[in-house]
């Protein structure tokens, strides 16, 4: 068998790299997004119940803004979370050209690496959008303060 039959003749054309800001936010946009929700909708759903190590059975009038906080904190995490994915699905799809050859060319030559870090990308921003979601359902479905 010709093992040359599966290498391109001609290099594919060139793709402009990733800008590291570019990255770095559709790498890491998602999870901080619901890292920083996780963190901030603990305090919001919990400091309202809570005053001197006293637990009430309802969160304490003064602090009823809470609750639209932590849905409008958890509504910006998601729509940062899909952002992110979005950028990495567009990262992923102008890198499509961006390798030819056949994979021992492209691993020693490190071809497809902006490609492989889109597609993590589109991972992690997925996930993390669905774990917001998640936390949307808890929200509604846990009680507040009592337990």
């Amino acid at each position: 068998m010709n093992t040359d039959r599966h290498m391109s003749a001609r290099p594919a054309a060139p793709v402009a790299p990733i800008p590291r800001y570019q990255i770095f936010f559709l790498l890491f946009g998602g999870p901080l997004a619901w890292f920083l929700q996780l963190n901030a909708g603990f305090a919001l759903a919990t400091q309202p119940c809570f005053l001197d190590n006293q637990r009430f059975p309802a969160p304490r009038l003064s602090l009823v803004w809470s609750w639209p906080a932590m849905i409008w904190l958890l509504i910006a995490a998601l729509a940062i979370a899909l952002l992110s994915v979005l950028t990495a699905w567009r990262a992923y799809q102008r890198t499509k050209t961006e390798s030819s050859g056949d994979h021992l060319h492209l691993m020693e030559i490190g071809s497809g690496r902006n490609r492989f870090i889109a597609l993590w990308g589109i991972c992690f921003g997925a996930g993390s959008a669905v774990v917001i979601l998640m936390t949307l359902v808890a929200f509604f479905v846990l009680p507040r303060c009592a337990g």
